[in-house]
């Protein structure tokens, strides 16, 4: 995690290496999983808290929608959601065996 000392250090820190605003349509595909769904509560412990946010599952959705608009292939799992890949491993394998030398 970020060496950060408040919550707006953190902030700042995060965004400037955000996929949301790194991403572009010459990226390649990707496949993000999650255990969490998008309702899963927010953990109490404070630094839990701040990890849950960073990796919390609506930011793979945001992200799903933004590569998306651009084009780039984007596949998200996390529990209840329907999708090509349920896992990492599905996908890997799918994408390695079918990858033209």
């Amino acid at each position: 995690m970020f060496d950060a000392r408040t919550d707006d250090e953190l902030s700042i820190k995060v965004n400037k290496v955000a996929a949301l605003k790194l991403i572009s349509k010459d990226d390649p595909t990707i496949f993000m999983g999650y255990s969490m769904s998008p309702d899963a509560p927010v953990p109490e412990d404070k630094m839990a808290a701040r990890n849950w946010m960073v990796h919390h599952v609506n930011h793979g959705l945001e992200l799903k929608k933004r590569c998306d608009a651009l084009g780039v292939e984007a596949h998200l799992m996390y529990p209840g959601a329907q999708g090509k890949y349920r896992t990492i491993a599905d996908f890997l394998k799918d994408k390695l065996t079918s990858a033209s030398p």
